[in-house]
């Protein structure tokens, strides 16, 4: 049976929010927003589980109901893995194909969009590797074209059998200019806190410059109570990614705490002397899944 496969097909989604931070100070709401529908995909002969939260397209995210994300716009594709779609006629069945999966040096929460076509003369069969891609890209049976689209589809668990068994992400509340929104954290770029946080390491993010992400602000030892993280940018601002650059505040000693509830208050406790900034490199992948 035949049938066409895009990427939006079916992968509509409600973006009911959630907010992810590392370190987890607070706990989440009562009523925590609802986490992003869990998609499947194929890799390697098997399926694994993913959440679609953004992509460099606004006209995609649009259509998808997901964040445009001008953030990711500015990077360059070639540095990330593959999800392959087939465009036309496809095989009953068909779900994206990833080109790597965490656990490998090649993943990254992040992918370039690569659609697939078969021939006009080829049976489409289902594809369920990128290997096997590759194969029937070379006998001439489809053919293979890249996009300059990234899209935010971080694996949230691998070899499924049953996806009913996978439990959504963990939605956790930030704080962002006073209000707060709902995000996930799915990835970071170093391996120790990626173990201690039970998410996924992704040496591709790693790879990326911090600098050119905004910042997700993270207060650490003595804080007020209800503290989140903070967050310097949110979807619809011209500088919202989904990949943070984890940034460490601490009051000075002597002072007391309150509840800082965006960046532009870091800044001024930072320059009244009440509070100190401690960079780092670490990338996130944090995507807000809900705004007021």
């Amino acid at each position: 049976m035949r049938h066409r496969l895009a990427l939006t097909v079916g992968l509509i989604l409600a973006l009911g929010g959630t907010t992810v931070g590392i370190a987890r100070a607070a706990p989440a709401p009562r009523r925590a927003p609802a986490a992003p529908p869990i998609l499947m995909s194929f890799y390697d002969d098997h399926q694994d589980a993913i959440v679609i939260t953004d992509s460099s397209s606004k006209a995609e995210a649009r259509s998808m109901q997901i964040n445009y994300a001008p953030g990711l716009a500015a990077l360059k594709p070639k540095v990330f893995p593959a999800i392959y779609t087939v465009d036309g006629p496809a095989a009953d069945g068909q779900l994206p194909v990833l080109g790597a999966e965490p656990g490998e040096a090649g993943y990254s929460p992040i992918w370039r969009e690569v659609t697939v076509t078969w021939s006009m003369s080829v049976t489409p069969v289902l594809l369920t590797s990128d290997t096997q891609i590759d194969q029937a890209e070379a006998a001439g049976d489809l053919t293979v074209t890249p996009s300059k689209i990234l899209l935010n589809a971080a694996v949230i668990a691998t070899s499924v059998t049953d996806p009913t068994t996978v439990s959504p992400p963990e939605v956790f509340m930030t704080f962002y200019d006073g209000h707060k929104d709902g995000m996930l954290a799915t990835d970071v770029s170093t391996r120790a806190q990626a173990s201690a946080a039970g998410i996924n390491y992704s040496a591709v993010l790693a790879s990326l410059d911090p600098s050119s992400f905004p910042e997700i602000y993270i207060v650490k030892g003595r804080m007020a109570k209800g503290q989140l993280q903070i967050l310097g940018s949110e979807p619809g601002e011209t500088s919202y990614s989904p990949l943070w650059l984890e940034t460490n505040v601490r009051w000075r000693s002597g002072v007391t705490p309150t509840v800082i509830k965006s960046d532009t208050r870091i800044d001024a406790l930072i320059a009244a002397g009440k509070l100190t900034e401690h960079g780092t490199t670490i990338v996130l992948n944090c995507p807000v899944v809900s705004t007021p």
